[in-house]
């Protein structure tokens, strides 16, 4: 946007004209720019910075990465933490953490136990998702989490399947 051109035919040569629309330009320009940078920040998937630290602060989130990436998930796991705890919630949750077939989720009614295996890709953000569950989930179950891998290891001509890693969490 160019305020030369909003301005009168017969004031548009005058020298001072253009050098006040001129610096009137570059203001509105840097104006727009924090404008925008504002809209970028108030989204926690598009933040990088200020935002980012204030969504923390509201939050309460202590333990801050270096990675912007883990910031945001830890952000969106504060905001969509919902209690009480059904099925749908934690299917919910955890396609939302790690997506959509990136995980099972198996319930043995008889001994309170839950166990959910993640694929192991994710398992930089497994003791944030252990936190997250311990808070949200009821105190009377155990809560077992595997890490799998989802591919095939050829090791001499032997094929093996979804490697299994198991962290069982214990409250």
């Amino acid at each position: 946007m160019k305020i030369i051109e909003y301005i009168p035919d017969f004031l548009k040569n005058i020298r001072e004209f253009k050098i006040i629309s001129n610096l009137e330009d570059k203001e509105l320009e840097n104006i727009k720019l924090q404008i925008d940078n504002i809209l970028k920040e108030i989204i926690v998937n598009t933040s990088e910075n200020y935002g980012l630290q204030r969504y923390e602060k509201i939050y309460n989130i202590n333990d801050i990465s270096n990675d912007i990436e883990i910031r945001r998930f830890n952000i969106i796991s504060k905001i969509n933490n919902k209690i009480p705890f059904t099925y749908k919630w934690l299917d919910n949750k955890l396609k939302q953490l790690v997506g959509e077939n990136n995980y099972t989720i198996k319930i043995e009614y008889d001994n309170y136990k839950i166990i959910i295996s993640i694929i192991y890709l994710f398992g930089e953000i497994l003791d944030t998702i252990k936190k997250e569950l311990e808070e949200l989930l009821p105190a009377n179950l155990i809560i077992q989490i595997n890490l799998f891998s989802n591919c095939n290891i050829h090791i001499a001509g032997i094929i093996h399947e979804k490697q299994h890693i198991k962290l069982e969490v214990v409250r």
